[in-house]
């Protein structure tokens, strides 16, 4: 399973709760797999759990094309301030 859509899902709906100075970081990332996959599309469905000052934690679900969770992911970002560049 490509697991780069449970990241996906996370960063998309962490980028709409930090400021344009602001950039994430994925720092952790666990996964506990229920069933296998070895075709057929997946879904990940993401809502972000906490959101502070520095980290933010995100929980996916991964589901198959019948429904079904095939995985769970939990996810932690770091949040950074963008440096302004000097002259």
């Amino acid at each position: 399973m490509n697991l780069g859509v449970a990241d996906s899902a996370v960063a998309t709906a962490l980028i709409g709760l930090v400021n344009p100075g602001e950039r994430i970081t994925t720092i952790e990332f666990k996964i506990n797999f229920f069933v296998s996959i070895s075709r057929g599309k997946v879904i990940a469905q993401a809502k972000i759990i906490h959101r502070g000052s520095k980290t933010a934690v995100g929980d996916v679900d991964v589901i198959n094309e019948e429904g079904k969770r095939v995985a769970k992911v939990v996810a932690t970002y770091t949040i950074q301030s963008k440096k302004k560049q000097e002259s």
